[in-house]
Parts: C-alpha cells; sequence; structure tokens
C-alpha cells in the first residue's frame, strides 16, 4: 500500500531516509553522516513537502517526496528496500508523485538520477521518464554527475 506520511510519523521517516542513505550513497544529494547530525527540527522540516512510504503490515518498504520546482513536481528522495525491489514499489511510489502533480495542475515531473544507478534509472525509464539532457554534479560528490529525467504528467494514463 502506498499512502501519504503524516506529520506525527516524522521519527519514521527519519529511520527510512536514513536507511536510504546507508543502502546507497552514491544515488542521493545528502550523506548518511550529514543526515545523522541533523536535528529534529530538520525531520520535521522534510515533512513541508509531501512523502509517500511504500507499507506492508506495519513496515515500510520505500518513500518517495516531492517538491514544487520550476513549474514542475521534481520527485526527490525516492528509495526502495532491496527485498522489496521489482516487485513494482517504485512504480507505486512514482505513481503517487505523479498524481500529486496531476491535482496541482503541474505540467510535469522532473528528477535527477545519478550516473551508475541503472536500477534507478530503469524504473524511471519504465514509468516514462526521459532524459532531458540536463547535467549536473551530485551534491553529495561532485564527481559523481546526475543526469535530469521528465515525465510529461499527462503521457501517462
Amino acid at each position: 500500500m502506498i499512502r501519504r506520511v503524516r506529520a506525527e510519523e516524522w521519527t519514521r521517516l527519519r529511520e527510512i531516509r536514513l536507511r536510504a542513505l546507508a543502502d546507497a550513497p552514491h544515488a542521493f544529494g545528502t550523506t548518511y553522516d550529514d543526515a545523522c547530525t541533523q536535528p529534529d527540527s530538520y525531520w520535521h522540516g522534510i515533512l513541508e513537502v509531501p512523502a509517500w512510504v511504500a507499507e506492508e503490515g506495519d513496515r515500510w518498504l520505500g518513500m518517495v517526496r516531492v517538491s514544487p520546482e520550476e513549474g514542475a513536481a521534481h520527485l526527490i528522495s525516492m528509495w526502495v528496500e532491496p527485498s522489496a525491489r521489482n516487485g513494482g514499489v517504485g512504480l507505486g511510489l512514482i505513481d503517487a508523485v505523479v498524481q500529486w502533480a496531476r491535482d496541482q495542475g503541474l505540467p510535469a515531473t522532473t528528477l535527477w538520477v545519478a550516473d551508475g544507478n541503472a536500477a534507478a534509472e530503469a524504473v524511471y525509464r519504465k514509468a516514462g521518464f526521459v532524459d532531458t539532457g540536463r547535467r549536473q554534479p551530485l551534491p553529495s560528490n561532485p564527481a559523481v554527475v546526475e543526469r535530469q529525467m521528465r515525465l510529461d504528467v499527462g503521457s501517462r494514463s
């Protein structure tokens, strides 16, 4: 089940975000060490933008957040627990963001994916995202390049 994270669940969101950063440090603009040192106010602030989790029973298997940026819904912080990958969890999380974009009247959803993160890129492509040609250094490791991808929200039903 994919559902929106409630404000009072910020500690659980912190837990899954730290799991994500530990599991895939090459994929995110924040490092695990930096995130661990953040005060509670930082974690409360993370929920100033919408976040969703993939939940099975009481266990959170994945997460995603979205931020309105440059006239689009910008998908951020996406991660799926290794044991839940290739089972549709990632696509479900993406669908939540795309639906939010539609509900907000935004024309597109964008994201950045680090070079070498082939599994994430494959899920994004399966969801209909295409490479925009834009590149930038990954904030947590400028030696890594990340590429922007975009999905026009009217292109999926």
